[in-house]
């Protein structure tokens, strides 16, 4: 189980370009909602506070979260994981989610924070492969050596960080194909019309 009683804090990676959705895919509006306010609804009650690492600081302030800007722009999700270990604070675990990630579950969060435990250095879902966001990780200065050095070295992928990591693989959830990630205003546009047809709309 997770030493820590506290909350875990979450980070939700937001540094991209949002090229192939040609604007700010964050937000982009999902049923008159911002799409990173849905992102962040769908962590509460799990992880706290909830810092938002973008190409910019203050970037989403006006949205109530707190904005950090990526220490090393255009690097990938590998850099915004580097950004939140710089700025966490307690020991324990971070909770890192991708901007785009809709239909996260409440009990799939639940599932990563029942696998952590002590000699654990990261915790993410697993089928054949990685699915690297959401996970937990440590929060300590040698996983933050680890990841500065891969992204020294050029290796950007989280997958990757992953298995140098010895990471916990949890299985993936039965209902994971109801999430979807967002990269296109397609993408957003189909999982909006089978999220309306699973309610009933």
């Amino acid at each position: 189980m997770l030493e820590s009683c506290g909350p875990t804090p979450a980070y939700i990676l937001a540094g991209g370009k949002s090229s192939r959705f040609g604007s700010d895919k964050a937000l982009a509006p999902m049923r008159g909602v911002p799409l990173l306010v849905r992102v962040v609804e769908s962590l509460g009650g799990v992880a706290w506070p909830i810092t938002v690492v973008a190409d910019r600081v203050g970037k989403y302030d006006h949205l109530g979260f707190r904005t950090l800007a990526d220490r090393r722009p255009g690097r990938g999700p590998l850099a915004g994981l580097e950004t939140a270990l710089f700025d966490c604070r307690e020991p324990g675990f971070v909770l890192c989610a991708s901007c785009d990630r809709l239909g996260i579950q409440r009990s799939w969060l639940e599932s990563l924070l029942s696998a952590a435990r002590d000699g654990v250095s990261a915790v993410a879902f697993r089928s054949d492969l990685w699915q690297p966001l959401p996970a937990l990780i440590r929060a300590d200065p040698e996983t933050l050596s680890r990841v500065s050095a891969a992204i020294d070295w050029g290796e950007l992928r989280l997958s990757r960080l992953l298995d140098e990591l010895g990471a916990t693989a949890v299985d993936l959830p039965v209902d994971w194909t109801t999430s979807s990630d967002v990269n296109d205003p397609s993408c957003l546009a189909g999982w909006l019309a089978r999220t309306a047809h699973r309610a009933g709309c």
